[in-house]
């Protein structure tokens, strides 16, 4: 696996219209559709819809 991504002010945005709290996640990839992020603390890994805003 990559080195995980601080995130952008996007990625921001869309992690916190999922109800996720960004400052505990990092950003594994990007793809087409999807933000794949793993949690600092626990290495969980999800994968959150890209285009949901708030």
């Amino acid at each position: 696996m990559k080195q995980p991504k601080k995130l952008t002010c996007e990625q921001k945005k869309c992690l916190a219209a999922h109800c996720l709290n960004w400052r505990e996640w990092m950003l594994v990839e990007k793809t087409d559709f999807y933000y794949r992020i793993i949690n600092k603390k626990t290495g969980i890994i999800k994968s959150v819809d890209r285009f949901r805003r708030m």
